[in-house]
């Protein structure tokens, strides 16, 4: 979830380290790593790393002719500090390192992401919002730099508590 929100990585265990890897069609690759710590005791903070690799591409001429192969890679490494503003509020940042490698183009971007999260136990409701992707490129693919998708995202949860359950 940090990856989505940073404020939700107040609500993860202290020292906490996650590791994901995923091979998908065509010899893609993705995973990520993360690791969380407690700071003081309302903060906590994380460093985070994530890839997508999409494999080997043919690379062709106009007529469709196979002419070489060729690699591409997204990239993040990125670093969130996250803070109990309440016993129900939390507000948390990340700033990304972001990499892009497409066919010998090559990118770099700096970001911020920013979000919020409310939580009531006794509601057993979480509300979210997150601004993600607040920066722009340091580095174009070919001299022509792109804005960076911003992205405005809303969650809510509502647990459904305790169920009734029938033996039969």
């Amino acid at each position: 979830l940090i990856f989505q929100n940073p404020a939700l990585m107040s609500s993860v265990s202290d020292k906490t380290i996650n590791f994901n890897f995923l091979t998908y069609m065509q010899g893609s690759k993705a995973g990520n790593i993360s690791y969380v710590q407690a700071h003081r005791e309302r903060g906590t903070w994380g460093a985070m790393a994530q890839f997508v690799g999409y494999g080997d591409i043919d690379e062709t001429d106009y007529e469709g002719n196979v002419i070489g192969t060729e690699r591409m890679l997204d990239m993040n490494i990125s670093g969130g500090y996250s803070y109990l503003l309440s016993d129900r509020w939390a507000g948390g940042v990340n700033a990304k390192f972001l990499y892009s490698y497409y066919a010998g183009y090559s990118s770099i971007a700096l970001a911020v992401d920013l979000g919020l999260n409310y939580f009531n136990s006794d509601k057993d409701l979480s509300l979210s919002i997150v601004a993600a992707n607040l920066g722009g490129q340091v580095t174009a693919f070919n001299e022509t730099a792109e804005r960076l998708p911003m992205d405005l995202q809303l969650g809510v949860s509502k647990g459904l508590g305790r169920l009734p359950v029938r033996l039969h």
